[in-house]
């Protein structure tokens, strides 16, 4: 038996060898061919005293172990286990080496190695790795482990993204979803992080999936240990998706909602790069300004929807012109397209383009069972002549095709220097006219109207105002200078409205100082005809000056009339107020009797065209003759304009054409000039007889 951990000596040993056993750091135990223990050195005493209460020399060694577990193993460790004493299992690694006396085996000694502590940590490893598997396969983004360039483990998400399960794509290579051209340069810098690097940066890639399906994602990388070997863990998220949504986004952005073209923005992007291409290998290109002549017609007239289906035909019908040519075309807003020519190697090349586009614009456009007619007015530069930036060549560009619209459009302008010279005058002059109100620069002449009873003998009916532009450095301007520019600029209204004011203020001030009672009449143009107001203003108008509306006559166009329904509404109330209308240029337009049939129309006014060669052109003679007879039915009184000889007066005069208006008579005249014929000694005679005019006689000016 055991006294204080001492053997009582069943077998013959020395006490040299009981000594180095007691001083071996781990648990030895000796058990006979029984099984029962016979000797425990004190490590074992200690650790059977600390943890297992009852394993002591005398008893069973087996009685502690697991059944079936105990077998003495001389040839190796074996491994069993006992339960402590609160009932933890316990894992023992046993060396067991039989013990002999007169060379017959006698039991063995025992040595023991606790293991238990470093089961329980790989236990726990155990438990942490099956969490941090689980952890892996509910993370939201796809995550591969790649070993050796091949997938080693991978979550549930990257099955779902890679397109396939885990058993395809477990052992795959990862060459498999990378595309060629840049496969180098991801595995590299995306899949394989240096190992001094803990992670990678996140990076855009594009990958396969199963599918063959190209992907968008952003990936990051870090080294880890994956079985006891280096590894590379991928965190992937798919963002195709959100790249789709940025590509829509841009392409919306850069990109015409309607016809699919590139935008203006796009446009001078590419603008910008031709350039700079051009300026790298001394190249030209042409840049095309189209504006769709007419358009406006159809949108107002058939709606916009209408409007938009023929702006996308349009567009196709460009596009198909330029299908022969390096060219992209873009559309800049409303009926507005332009187009780069990238390359050319003869001017030539562009009329033939600019003649395609034209001929393949003007071709009848089928539309609610009618065909519509337009055309297309073109502009064109060449980079580097034409301008050395953005703005030069669209500014330039537009400049032309501005020029060919007045030239009659249906056709194509090449900028000119020229040309240039002429737009910085009309935007030097725009910016001008808009300061000569403010500076009381516009003035008005008066043309005095006749009534004839022979050449000498005439009396003054009337007189036209007609504006005059006192301009500080380019001396008197006619309206045939600045009226166009006005009327382009949008500034026509403020100019007329000021005319028929200044007008109306003049003939009241010549009444009050007893001049006669005459009409003054002031041209309208349709901007200012189709004012929504424009009888309140008339009406404001004549309050503010306190003329007579009887004394005041409006001169309008044919093309003021084109839209009935409302120009009649407009004449009818002007008549109701008293009001005189005049139809100027009778006779050169699409001039239509329902107008005169039912329009409050008081007057037509024969145009000079007709009365110039009157005396030589017997067609002008018939048409006019025709005109006066055609009134005198409708009861309407008739005025020719443009006479200027002795010989046209008295042909007027034999077709019973009385009322006058030329320079035969009188020039047009400044306010004081009329005032000296109004109130010259011998020249003033009044009618006081109610319906009649009031008279001056005056003798012709040659």
């Amino acid at each position: 038996m055991n006294q204080g951990g001492r053997r009582i000596c069943v077998e013959p040993r020395t006490i040299p060898q009981v000594l180095q056993v007691e001083n071996i750091p781990e648990p030895i135990i000796s058990i006979n061919e029984q099984g029962q223990i016979v000797y425990m050195n004190k490590v074992a005493a200690a650790y059977a005293e600390q943890y297992v209460n009852g394993l002591q020399e005398g008893i069973c060694f087996s009685a502690f172990i697991r059944e079936g577990e105990w077998e003495p193993d001389v040839h190796g460790a074996s491994t069993i286990h006992l339960k402590d004493d609160t009932g933890r299992l316990l894992t023992w690694e046993v060396h067991a080496f039989p013990k002999y006396a007169d060379e017959k085996r006698q039991g063995y000694d025992l040595f023991i190695r606790d293991r238990t502590p470093y089961v329980r940590l790989q236990e726990l490893s155990d438990e942490i790795k099956a969490c941090y598997t689980q952890l892996l396969d509910v993370y939201l983004d796809p995550i591969m482990i790649i070993q050796n360039e091949r997938i080693m483990f991978i979550n549930e998400k990257a099955e779902e993204v890679m397109g396939g399960t885990y058993d395809q794509l477990i052992g795959e290579s990862i060459h498999r979803f990378i595309p060629q051209d840049y496969r180098e340069q991801v595995l590299c810098r995306n899949i394989y992080p240096n190992h001094s690097e803990k992670r990678t940066e996140l990076t855009e890639i594009q990958v396969y999936n199963l599918q063959d399906e190209i992907l968008d994602v952003e990936i990051a990388s870090s080294v880890i240990q994956y079985k006891g070997k280096p590894a590379f863990m991928t965190v992937m998220r798919n963002i195709t998706e959100r790249k789709q949504f940025q590509y829509e986004i841009t392409h919306m952005a850069y990109h015409d909602a309607l016809t699919g073209l590139p935008n203006r923005r796009k446009f001078i992007q590419q603008l910008h790069h031709l350039i700079e291409q051009s300026n790298k290998k001394a190249s030209n290109f042409a840049a095309m300004a189209i504006d769709i002549d007419r358009f406006k017609n159809i949108n107002d007239s058939l709606g916009h929807s209408y409007g938009d289906y023929f702006l996308v035909e349009m567009a196709n019908r460009i596009l198909v012109s330029l299908s022969d040519y390096d060219a992209t075309v873009a559309r800049m807003g409303g009926d507005e397209f332009t187009i780069l020519v990238h390359q050319f190697d003869d001017p030539s090349e562009l009329n033939q383009i600019a003649e395609k586009i034209t001929d393949a614009v003007r071709q009848p456009f089928h539309l609610k069972d009618c065909d519509f007619y337009v055309t297309a007015s073109i502009g064109i530069v060449i980079y580097p002549q034409d301008g050395m930036s953005v703005e030069e060549l669209i500014k330039n560009a537009d400049s032309a095709m501005y020029e060919q619209k007045k030239s009659g459009k249906n056709g194509y302008c090449f900028f000119s220097h020229e040309l240039e010279a002429q737009m910085k005058e009309k935007v030097e002059l725009e910016g001008d006219l808009r300061r000569a109100l403010a500076f009381n620069e516009l003035i008005l002449y008066y043309q005095p109207q006749y009534y004839a009873v022979h050449a000498d003998h005439q009396t003054m009916i009337g007189v036209e105002a007609l504006v005059r532009w006192n301009h500080p450095t380019r001396g008197l301007l006619t309206p045939e200078q600045f009226i166009p520019l006005a009327k382009e600029t949008g500034f026509i209204f403020e100019i007329e409205t000021w005319i028929l004011r200044e007008a109306c203020r003049q003939m009241k001030a010549w009444q009050e100082q007893g001049g006669p009672l005459m009409p003054v009449w002031v041209n309208l143009s349709c901007v200012q005809f189709y004012q929504l107001n424009f009888k309140q203003k008339v009406v404001q108008i004549l309050e503010e000056t306190g003329l007579e509306p009887q004394y005041l006559g409006l001169e309008i166009t044919e093309g003021t009339m084109m839209d009935p329904s409302f120009s009649e509404d407009v004449l009818s109330a002007l008549d109701a107020l008293g009001v005189r209308i005049s139809l100027d240029d009778f006779g050169t337009g699409y001039s239509s009797l329902r107008y005169l049939q039912r329009s409050a129309i008081h007057r037509l006014k024969i145009d000079r065209s007709l009365t110039k060669n009157i005396v030589e052109n017997s067609s002008n003679q018939v048409i006019v003759a025709t005109i006066i007879a055609m009134a005198r039915k409708l009861e309407l009184d008739v005025i020719a304009e443009g006479i200027e000889t002795r010989d046209q007066l008295n042909f007027l005069l034999g077709i019973e054409c009385n009322d006058i208006q030329g320079f035969y008579f009188s020039r047009p005249l400044s306010a004081r000039d009329i005032e000296e014929v109004l109130f010259a000694k011998n020249h003033y005679r009044s009618s006081s007889v109610e319906g009649q005019h009031s008279t001056i006689e005056i003798s012709p000016t040659r």
